[in-house]
């Protein structure tokens, strides 16, 4: 597909089957093909407005990623659980743990 071709209903068609599911996923690649049609029209491969611009464009026909995103918080380590938490990442083996002792 030719970038200049590119309209609002071929944004929606990648996004929004993971707009719900995988939000953040969703928003980076919302970015990323925003970045890619702004600089396609300064580089002059396209004209007219970009469909991948949050506002003005995808605000007024999708759901806003903080209204849709079902992310979850978890609780911070309390200090006195250190000592208990250390020595179970010390039975650990893997890159993971060793980073996490690190």
């Amino acid at each position: 597909m030719m970038i200049q071709d590119i309209g609002l209903q071929d944004i929606l068609q990648v996004i929004e089957p993971i707009w719900a599911s995988k939000t953040v996923t969703a928003e980076k690649l919302r970015r990323k093909l925003n970045e890619i049609l702004d600089y396609a029209m300064v580089k002059g491969h396209r004209t007219g407005p970009n469909p991948a611009r949050w506002d003005g464009s995808l605000s007024l026909v999708m759901p806003s990623p903080s209204s849709v995103s079902c992310g979850e918080n978890y609780p911070a380590l309390q200090l006195i659980e250190i000592p208990r938490f250390w020595s179970a990442l010390d039975r650990r083996r893997g890159m993971g743990a060793a980073a996490l002792r690190f």
